[in-house]
């Protein structure tokens, strides 16, 4: 199922020419109001520091984000999302969540309460094999 809903935002990454993790960081930046920093970005889409820098390096140049210097730490600098230049990506992104959220409606509140609490249990699953013994 998770699976699934990982292949409708690939899809849509491909419509739009884009890598999934590009239209993933695209979307992550337009629920913040404010920019964040790369380390934050990393973390969040789990990537590591060479594949973040790859990836703000990508959208820079595509003219959708835009390295901007940090004010609370003159060492660091932030990724601040271009709305303007990112208007054809975040409409993909408009797309895929209004597909999600007419899924969505066909659900109770309490039937969507069970759905969660599913799917925070699977995120939680770690495997009790010690693969170092096999």
């Amino acid at each position: 199922m998770l699976h699934k809903a990982e292949e409708a935002l690939e899809s849509a990454a491909r419509q739009g020419k884009m890598h999934p993790t590009d239209l993933r960081c695209i979307s992550l930046l337009a629920s913040s109001s404010v920019p964040m920093s790369p380390k934050e970005i990393t973390k969040t889409l789990g990537l590591t520091s060479g594949s973040g820098t790859a990836l703000f390096d990508r959208l820079e140049r595509l003219g959708f984000t835009e390295r901007i210097p940090n004010s609370e730490d003159r060492r660091s600098v932030l990724i601040q999302l271009d709305r303007a230049a990112a208007s054809g990506p975040l409409a993909l992104l408009g797309e895929l969540r209004g597909s999600y959220q007419q899924v969505t409606e066909r659900f109770s509140d309490q039937e969507l309460d069970v759905i969660s609490e599913y799917l925070e249990a699977v995120s939680q699953l770690k495997p009790s094999a010690d693969f170092d013994q096999c």
